[in-house]
C-alpha cells in the first residue's frame, strides 16, 4: 500500500510506464491507500497482540475503511474529495485509540515491545504530519509515506529479532528434546528390566479383566507364559468368577486396591495364594479402560502363618486347661521349677496354696456334671480376676486348684488366701433354675525353704489343706513343719 501510494503521489513515478491508466482511476486508487492503510496497521496490531487490541476495534476500522472505499469508487471525483477531510478526523481518533493500545503492551510487558513502540510513534507521526500538510498547517514537505516507510523498517528489525530468537528457541528446543529422547529410553530400558525381572507378577488388564501384558515372571507363579495369559479366553481358569467379581467392585469403590488376597489356579490345578495391588487406568471421558498392578505369591507366608497357628494352639492346649482356662499341671512343673532357681538366686520367698472346692461331690450328684463344670470355670475366672499377673494359678486336678505365689511370704501368702475365700463364700458363682449356688473352698499354705523339692513344697501345702478340711473347712490352714 505504501509503494502503491508513493507511485501516485509527488512524481507519480507509475504513472509514467502506465500512460493509458485513467487519472480518476489513480485518484480513486490514492484514495484506497489512504483509507487501507490503518485498517491493515490495526490487522497486524492484533496478530502480535491479540489479548491487547479488541476485535471489535478492528472489525469497525475495516468497516469504516470499507465504505469509505466504496463510497468513493461509487460517485465522482469532486465528491470523492469530500471525504479526505471527514476521514482524517476518524483518522486521528483511531490514532489515538493507537496510543492507547501501545501504552497497553507496555504495561503488560509483551514480547517486543520496544521495536513496536517506536515503529508505531514513528509511522503515527509520519500520518499526523502528512494530515497537518494538507491542512496547512506544516509547510515543510509530505512525510506520511516515510513514516510508513520508518514504521515498516522497524518492524522488519523486530520480526528479525523475533525470527533470531525463535530460531534459537528451536535450537534449545532441540536439545531439550533430544536429551529428553535418551531419558525416555533410558527410563523404558529401566522399566523393561524391572517389569521382566520382577519377582513379582506385573501385569496389564482392560476393564473386563484381560491381560493386555504381564511380566515372564507368571511362569513361576501360575504356570502360564505371557503370551498364553494374554491369549487365555476362559479367565475361569485362571481366578474364579466370584472372585473376579469382588475384584471388580472393590476397584469401581476406591480405584485402587491394596492387599487384595485371593486363590490363582496354577496351570498344574493347584491353588496359588496371592496378594495383589492394583489400580484402576483411566483414559479422559472414556472413564476406566483397565487395570495395571502386581500379583505376589504369598502362598509360603500363609503356609508359614498357618503352622505358627497351629503351634500357638498347642502350646495353648499344653499350657491352658481346656475347661477353666488356668494353667495345666504340665505348665505348672514347668513354672514352678523356674521360680525356685530364681527365689533361690535371688533370695526372695516363695509360696505355694493349694485348694479344694468344698463337697463338691455333692455338687454334682445334686445338679449334674454340667452345673460342676460351670462352677469350676467360675471359681477360675474370679480367682485370676484378683490375682497378680505373676501369681500363676493352676488347675492341678479335678476340683483342686493351686496358685503359685512369687516374691510372696508366708503371712501375706495367707492374707490373699482369706481374701479370696471370702469372696467365693459370699458371691454366688452360678444360678441354678431360679437358685443361686453359692460354694465354699478350704486352702492349704506353704513357703519354700531352701533346697526344698517340689514335690515336699507340694505336700506341705496338701498337709494343710487335709487339716483345714478336717477343722470343719472354709478355711485356710498353714504348713505347721516341713515335710521329710
Amino acid at each position: 500500500m505504501v509503494a502503491l501510494r508513493l507511485g501516485l503521489t509527488g512524481p507519480k513515478i507509475l504513472l509514467a510506464p502506465l500512460p493509458e491508466l485513467d487519472w480518476s482511476l489513480a485518484l480513486r486508487i490514492e484514495y484506497l491507500t489512504f483509507f487501507c492503510l490503518f485498517p491493515i496497521f490495526t490487522a497486524m496490531m492484533r496478530s502480535l497482540y491479540p489479548e491487547d487490541i479488541h476485535r471489535s476495534f478492528m472489525h469497525l476500522t475495516i468497516a469504516i475503511s470499507g465504505v469509505f472505499t466504496l463510497y468513493v469508487f461509487s460517485v465522482d471525483t469532486l465528491s470523492g474529495s469530500k471525504t479526505i477531510p471527514v476521514y482524517q478526523i476518524i483518522l486521528l481518533l483511531q490514532l489515538i485509540y493507537g496510543l492507547y493500545f501501545v501504552a497497553r503492551i507496555f504495561l503488560n510487558k509483551r514480547e517486543g515491545r520496544y521495536f513496536f513502540g517506536i515503529a508505531s510513534l514513528v509511522g503515527m507521526m509520519g500520518v499526523v504530519s502528512e494530515v497537518l500538510f494538507l491542512k496547512g498547517y506544516w509547510d515543510v514537505m509530505k512525510v506520511g509515506s516515510f513514516g510508513i516507510i520508518g514504521f515498516i523498517f522497524v518492524q522488519a528489525i523486530s520480526i528479525a529479532a523475533r525470527f533470531s530468537k525463535s530460531y534459537y528457541r528451536v535450537e534449545e528446543l532441540s536439545g531439550q528434546l533430544e536429551k529428553r529422547n535418551v531419558s525416555l529410553k533410558e527410563s523404558e530400558y529401566r522399566y523393561r528390566r524391572i517389569f521382566e525381572d520382577s519377582k513379582d507378577v506385573i501385569f496389564v488388564t482392560d476393564q473386563l479383566g484381560n491381560i493386555q501384558d504381564v511380566s515372564p515372571s507368571s511362569i513361576d507363579l501360575v504356570g502360564y507364559t505371557p503370551k498364553e495369559l494374554r491369549d487365555l479366553e476362559d479367565l475361569n481358569l485362571l481366578w474364579d468368577k466370584e472372585d473376579r467379581a469382588h475384584f471388580a467392585q472393590s476397584m469401581q469403590d476406591t480405584d485402587y486396591i491394596e492387599d487384595f488376597e485371593v486363590n490363582l489356579r496354577h496351570k498344574k490345578g493347584h491353588q496359588v495364594r496371592v496378594l495383589i495391588n492394583a489400580k484402576s487406568l483411566r483414559r479422559g471421558s472414556d472413564g476406566v479402560v483397565g487395570y495395571q498392578g502386581y500379583a505376589r505369591d504369598i502362598s509360603d507366608k500363609v503356609q508359614a502363618l498357618e503352622q505358627r497357628q497351629r503351634a500357638e494352639r498347642l502350646e495353648v492346649i499344653a499350657t491352658k486347661d481346656p475347661l477353666t482356662k488356668a494353667f495345666s499341671r504340665r505348665y505348672f512343673y514347668d513354672a514352678v521349677q523356674r521360680e525356685m532357681a530364681r527365689a533361690k538366686r535371688t533370695g526372695s520367698s516363695l509360696a505355694l496354696v493349694m485348694l479344694d472346692i468344698d463337697l463338691f461331690k455333692h455338687i454334682n450328684d445334686q445338679y449334674g456334671h454340667l452345673v460342676g463344670d460351670k462352677v469350676l470355670v467360675a471359681l477360675a475366672d474370679l480367682c485370676q480376676e484378683n490375682l497378680r499377673a505373676t501369681d500363676i494359678f493352676t488347675r492341678f486336678g479335678g476340683e483342686e486348684f493351686i496358685i503359685l505365689m512369687p516374691d510372696t511370704d508366708l503371712e501375706t501368702a495367707l492374707q490373699k488366701t482369706e481374701v479370696l475365700r471370702e469372696m467365693v463364700e459370699h458371691r454366688p458363682l452360678t444360678t441354678v433354675g431360679e437358685d443361686e449356688l453359692t460354694i465354699t473352698f478350704s486352702a492349704g499354705v506353704a513357703i519354700w525353704v531352701a533346697d526344698e523339692d517340689v514335690e515336699c513344697l507340694i505336700g506341705g501345702a496338701d498337709s494343710a489343706l487335709y487339716e483345714a478340711k478336717a477343722s470343719g473347712r472354709n478355711c485356710a490352714k498353714i504348713r505347721s513343719q516341713i515335710s521329710a
